[in-house]
Parts: C-alpha cells; structure tokens; sequence
C-alpha cells in the first residue's frame, strides 16, 4: 500500500463529504475519494469526526483488488491494449460509485482489516503480541455494496496530528464559515438560487483566506451564532438546563462593588508600620551594634589607641 501524502490531501479539498453510517454500530462516516485517470490510480480518506483514516492503490493494486471483491469479473487480458481499457472502465465505475447519488443506495459497513496483519508481519515473534493489538485498533477496513458490485476499502490511520489537521481544514473551518453565512444572510440558504449561493461562498472564502484569525474572530462573535452552537453542544450531549439563544450581547460591569462597611474602613487606614513610637524599644540588633561599638573603644583606649569620644 503506498502512502497518502500532503498531495493527496490537497488533491481532495475540491471534492464533497460522502455521508455513511456503519449499518452494524450506527456510527458516522464521511470520506472523500480521488481518481487519477493518468495512472488508474485511486486514493480515499475517511473519518469519524475524531480520526482519519486513508488508502491509496496504484493501478494494478486497484485492478486486484476490484477482481477479488467482484469475482465474476475478466481476468487478466491478453492484450495490454484492451487491459488498459478495461482498467480506465473500471476506475470510471467506481468514481460513480462514490457520489452522492450512489452512496444513497449502497450499504456501508466497517469490517475486519487484514492490513496490520500484513503490516507486522515483519516485526519479530516476541513483540507482535504487544504490537499487533495496537495496529489492529488503529487500522479500519470498509466494504460498500452497491448490489451487482462490490468494493472494500483498507485503510491506514494517518496520525493524530494528521487527522486534527485534516478534520480542520477540510470539515470545521468550511463549516464555521458557511455557519457564518448562514446567520448573516437575510434569506434563507435553502430558498435562494445556487448561483446566488456560489456568489456568496467566494465573496466570504475570498475575504476570510486572506486573514483566517479575523475572520474566525467576527463569524465566532456572532452572539446569535455561538449560542445556537451552545444549545445545539448541549442538546446533542442530553444537558437538561438548555442555554439560550440570543442575539445581543450585553456589556457586563467590570468594577468590584464593595460593601458599605468595607467603603467606611478604607476611608480610615490603619497606621503604617514602619513608624514606630518615641517610646518603643531599639531593635536588638541596634543593641549589639551599640555594644560592639563600645567594646572597640574600650580596646583601643587600654592598646593606647586614640578614638573618637
């Protein structure tokens, strides 16, 4: 399995979400997949919101694999013309596999991955038994049936850096933006034409990509905005006490108030410390240097010395 790059990243950010929910846990999916007709090459990642996981098949790892999974398909031609064609055939049926209109249809499920088997096969005896568990837990395999055909993702999970870079990029940051649009129009998104709606998404993705912080700030300032997600957080996670939605934010006061027994005291502070009385005693030390200073003329005068009195 080769590995998915930065390119294939990058490659994805201009295709959509393609929404599955694992038929056997209820769990969400969204994956995204790229197709290069250059070199029938295939490449997907997928997520559950919390990690991504992807793969990535040069052409004859994507002709064996789409053999394996639809058996009845021709084996290997005897012409590389007509092998060739066959690929780019099938490449071009499994890039209308993922789309939305066929994603509807097909079942979605997360199977057992045979890929960290193969993965540790190469570490020694004594350590797979701590490894294998590891990798198992971190790799993830799916299979969608779309009834005549058949295909099986397996797939690697990229990191926890990786995946909070990704999720970022391709999934939180378009959804704070168009929530942003959303709230801010006068008309309802859904009612208004898509050309209008694409007109609005490049006027906000050209003002906010030449400077992110701001424009993150503005759309998360939104009084309405952020306590729509408020109560939405809390709805979803079963919070009884539902916050609000409101739509002004009032200034709060950021003075103390002090009671009025604590104004009366301040008025009348207590004395400073540091003057003392006629009357108190000189500290001890000012004592022994006092006594020091006698013993040192005493000793001078019995020496012959001559001191000053």
């Amino acid at each position: 399995m080769e590995e998915f790059t930065e390119e294939h990243a990058k490659q994805l950010l201009s295709k959509e979400w393609l929404a599955k929910s694992d038929s056997g846990n209820s769990k969400p999916y969204l994956m995204k997949c790229g197709y290069s007709p250059a070199d029938t090459s295939c490449f997907m990642m997928i997520t559950d919101t919390k990690s991504v996981w992807g793969e990535v098949l040069n052409s004859t790892q994507l002709i064996r694999r789409w053999r394996k999974c639809n058996p009845d398909s021709p084996q290997q031609f005897e012409s590389n013309t007509v092998e060739e064609l066959w690929r780019e055939q099938v490449l071009d049926l499994l890039s209308r596999i993922h789309t939305i209109g066929a994603m509807a249809d097909a079942s979605f499920e997360s199977v057992h991955t045979n890929y960290s088997v193969r993965h540790v096969s190469s570490v020694p005896l004594m350590v797979i038994t701590s490894l294998k568990a590891h990798y198992i837990s971190q790799d993830a395999a799916f299979e969608l049936d779309c009834g005549t055909l058949k295909w099986r993702w397996e797939t690697c999970f990229l990191g926890h850096t990786r995946s909070s870079d990704i999720i970022s990029q391709h999934l939180i940051f378009p959804l704070i933006s168009l929530s942003h649009m959303t709230f801010s129009s006068s008309e309802a998104v859904g009612e208004v034409a898509e050309t209008e709606v694409e007109k609005s998404i490049d006027k906000l993705g050209r003002t906010s990509r030449r400077t992110p912080d701001v424009h993150i700030k503005n759309a998360m300032s939104k009084p309405r905005l952020v306590s729509s997600i408020r109560r939405m957080t809390a709805m979803f996670n079963f919070i009884s006490d539902l916050p609000p939605v409101i739509s002004n934010a009032e200034k709060p006061d950021l003075q103390i108030e002090f009671p009025d027994e604590v104004k009366d005291s301040s008025s009348n502070p207590p004395p400073n410390p540091s003057m003392r009385s006629a009357r108190e005693p000189l500290p001890v030390v000012s004592q022994f240097e006092s006594l020091s200073h006698t013993e040192f003329n005493l000793d001078a005068h019995h020496q012959g010395g001559t001191t000053n009195p």
